[in-house]
C-alpha cells in the first residue's frame, strides 16, 4: 500500500476523516476482510494485492501474537 504514514499525514493536514486500525485490535482483520470484499470488483489489481498482503500481514501478527489481541479501547 501507498506510504500508510504519508496517507495519514495528508489526511491530518487536509482535515480529511481517517480511521486508523492496529494489529492488536480484536476487530481489524474481520474489517479488512469485509472491505476487501466491497473492492475487489471495483478497485485496481495493484490496489487488490497491496490489501492483500496486508490482511496476511494481519492475519499472521494475529497468529505470532494471540495474547495482546483484544477488543479496543484508548
Amino acid at each position: 500500500m501507498r506510504d500508510q504514514v504519508i496517507l495519514a499525514r495528508n489526511a491530518l493536514k487536509n482535515d480529511i476523516p481517517l480511521f486508523t486500525l492496529i494489529g492488536k485490535d480484536k476487530f481489524a482483520l474481520q474489517t479488512l476482510e469485509y472491505y476487501y470484499s466491497l473492492a475487489k470488483e471495483k478497485c485496481s489489481p495493484e490496489f487488490i494485492k497491496d490489501l492483500e498482503m496486508l490482511i496476511e500481514d494481519f492475519r499472521k501478527y494475529r497468529e505470532e501474537n494471540p495474547g495482546i489481541i483484544k477488543i479496543p479501547d484508548l
